[in-house]
Formats: C-alpha cells, sequence, structure tokens
C-alpha cells in the first residue's frame, strides 16, 4: 500500500501566490493522488490574496487534496463574518487586509466611509462589519459552516498537527 506525501505549512496569512509557488517548487502535485495538503491554521490576514487562497483551498479540500486547520486568524474572519468583530485591531492583526481581499478592493473601510459620508466611530465600524458580512456570504453562501468545520487538529499514523492557538467557547 502506497503511503500518502504530506506537503505541511503554516501561517501563510493570504499569501497565496508564495504558496503556491513554494509548493511547486518542494514538489506539490495536486493531481498526485499521493500528495496531500495539510494547512496548519492561519490562512487569512496580512497578505492580499486570502480570497484566491481560500477558493483553491475549497477546492482541493472538497477533492480529498488537503486539510486545512482552524487557527486564531481563522477565528478573526469568523469574527467578521459573524459580525462580531470587537475586542481587537482589526488592522493590526491584519483582518483589514482579509476583509480588502474578500471585497475585492483596497482600503474598504475608509471607502465604505467616504461612499457613505461616515465619520469614524463604533457605529459606522458596525455597520462596515455588517456590509461586509453580508457582501462575503452573498458570494458564498456556505463559508461560514465551511470555516466553523476546520478541524482543530490533524492526526497521521505518527504525528498530530495543531496550530499554536485556537479560542475556544466563542459564541
Amino acid at each position: 500500500m502506497e503511503k500518502f506525501k504530506f506537503f505541511v505549512v503554516s501561517d501563510v496569512h493570504g499569501h497565496y501566490t508564495e504558496l503556491r509557488k513554494a509548493l511547486n517548487n518542494a514538489g506539490f502535485r495536486q493531481n498526485n493522488p499521493l500528495h496531500k495538503l495539510v494547512v496548519v491554521g492561519d490562512s487569512f490576514d496580512r497578505g492580499s490574496e486570502s480570497y484566491e487562497l481560500y477558493k483553491w483551498l475549497t477546492k482541493l479540500i472538497k477533492k480529498g487534496k488537503a486539510i486545512v486547520l482552524r487557527g486564531n486568524h481563522t477565528q478573526f474572519f469568523e469574527m467578521v463574518l459573524d459580525k462580531k468583530e470587537r475586542g481587537f485591531n482589526f488592522q493590526h492583526n491584519g483582518v483589514d487586509k482579509t476583509i480588502d481581499s474578500f471585497m475585492h478592493q483596497t482600503r474598504a473601510f475608509e471607502m465604505f466611509l467616504l461612499f457613505n459620508n461616515l465619520e469614524y466611530n463604533q457605529e459606522s465600524f458596525d455597520k462596515f462589519l455588517s456590509y461586509v458580512s453580508d457582501s462575503i456570504q452573498k458570494e458564498f453562501p456556505s463559508i461560514r459552516e465551511e470555516i466553523r468545520a476546520l478541524p482543530d487538529y490533524f492526526e497521521t499514523e505518527h504525528y498530530i498537527f495543531t496550530h499554536g492557538i485556537v479560542f475556544v467557547g466563542q459564541d
């Protein structure tokens, strides 16, 4: 019986092009039935290609070619989709880059304020989150469920993979 060759990466943070280049250089072939990609958390934030990365990884997951684990940045994005992004600086953590990528624009929050003639305050930020969440879920109706279904760990015969931090008990 032939065994899988696992290609394991972590903290891709929305850098789709760099990931594809690195995987190609390492010999990963998504059409090779024995190759499997394991992403050990943090697919989102900081990089500008979270949208492209999400679409590619979703295809690989559906084909059984990838296992993507939850990470703390996965949960930050989930908080945006749930319209509960409070308690952390969304620009500091890079969530703004994920939002920009999924909204197909740059500086989405600033543009939202400008186009809606709003001043920055908590109320306008809450309106922005609602708009972003609704827009992303309109384009990807199952994205919240897909993200919630991501496992916290992946186990092989000899190894257990998990991200360094995953929040527990988020409502």
